[in-house]
């Protein structure tokens, strides 16, 4: 039996100003399912936004395949297609523009209820009160709009989003980049409470390795189009194989330590 999503050797190229080819993705390979949940960590430019858009089949490889139980994303239509944006969501870090201002949050969070599972209004509603609930989400805040919530307030309701049609596979974007810290840690333990609770897979892609690790079991390493290193979160951190995966660890802990101190 195939996994729930696999990408296999895909490689993404875009042409740049002077029409010259850049590499964004070189012969990539990723496995995710239901029992799996991995952390992508590297620098920016080094290729995880464009993982997570082939992913999502908001793009397509330039070679190699993305597959959704067995089918082509790129080829998905009809119930095909609305099975696949069910099971498969989207956590992104740019929830200011992921939302429409005019729209309550109540709304947008229903959408997907309406949309993807074919529910009635009222039973939307009683499913984003459910979810609200289960994130710890004050739902007197459902009624406003985006911008009249603060930033971490507005991802719990783009995590809500996500949750309400009980994904099998969780992706996040930089989800808790822009957070403060205070309001990270309860984000993150959202995320990873959810996979847990539903044995759901999760894909979480970030530049900082503590989040990361904390959510993952599994750690992959992308530097400039390539995935350099994949395995257990702790192997990964503690004794990596590659020179890149050291040198972007110790710079985590220099960093860390730096902090420390200042504090």
């Amino acid at each position: 039996m195939s996994a729930l999503l696999e990408v296999t050797d895909v490689t993404k190229s875009y042409r740049g100003r002077d029409r010259s080819l850049i590499s964004a993705l070189n012969g990539v390979s990723l496995t995710v399912d239901t029992d799996r949940r991995i952390g992508i960590i590297g620098e920016s430019g080094s290729g995880k936004s464009t993982l997570v858009r082939l992913l999502l089949g908001l793009e397509a490889p330039s070679t190699g395949s993305v597959r959704f139980r067995g089918r082509e994303v790129s080829t998905l239509r009809g119930s095909e297609l609305v099975t696949f944006r069910r099971e498969v969501q989207l956590v992104s870090q740019d929830t200011s523009s992921s939302f429409d201002p005019l729209r309550t949050l109540r709304d947008a969070v229903r959408r997907p209820a309406t949309e993807l599972l074919g529910m009635s209004k009222a039973d939307a509603d009683a499913a984003v009160d459910a979810v609200l609930e289960s994130l710890a989400v004050d739902r007197s805040l459902a009624e406003r709009r985006p911008g009249q919530v603060s930033g971490g307030q507005r991802q719990r309701f783009a995590i809500a989003r996500a949750l309400i049609v009980k994904p099998k596979i969780l992706v996040c974007d930089e989800s808790v980049s822009a957070l403060d810290v205070s309001v990270q840690g309860a984000v993150l333990n959202e995320i990873k409470g959810y996979t847990e609770r539903a044995g759901a897979g999760l894909v979480f892609v970030s530049h900082g390795v503590p989040a990361t690790a904390f959510v993952s079991d599994e750690l992959a390493v992308m530097n400039r189009g390539d995935m350099v290193e994949l395995g257990p979160t702790a192997r990964v951190v503690w004794t990596p194989q590659h020179p890149y995966t050291a040198r972007l660890i110790e710079a985590y802990r220099a960093l860390s330590a730096d902090a420390s101190k200042a504090a």
